[in-house]
């Protein structure tokens, strides 16, 4: 299972509005590993919604999946803001 921002003061929507670059489309691996932010994906789950952090290429590829129907949002985050959840 992959790491996820759950911030215990304010939304994930929030976290990463405050912390985040929106992209408007799906990064490459290789843009991240040349840069000092990971992506995260804003997951519609239906019920709820997760923000995942993209910290390998596994994750990448499996958020990626263009057969994955769920509407999905990208953001960059500095790794030092993500810290506190990749620990």
């Amino acid at each position: 299972m992959g790491k996820y921002i759950n911030p215990p003061n304010m939304t994930k929507e929030r976290f990463l509005e405050l912390n985040g670059v929106h992209c408007p489309f799906e990064p490459t691996w290789e843009q991240v590993t040349t840069c000092d932010s990971f992506p995260v994906c804003l997951v519609d789950n239906g019920e709820f919604k997760a923000a995942a952090i993209i910290d390998t290429e596994e994750e990448l590829k499996r958020f990626s999946d263009p057969i994955d129907p769920r509407s999905k949002l990208w953001f960059m985050v500095h790794r030092d803001d993500l810290k506190p959840y990749l620990e």
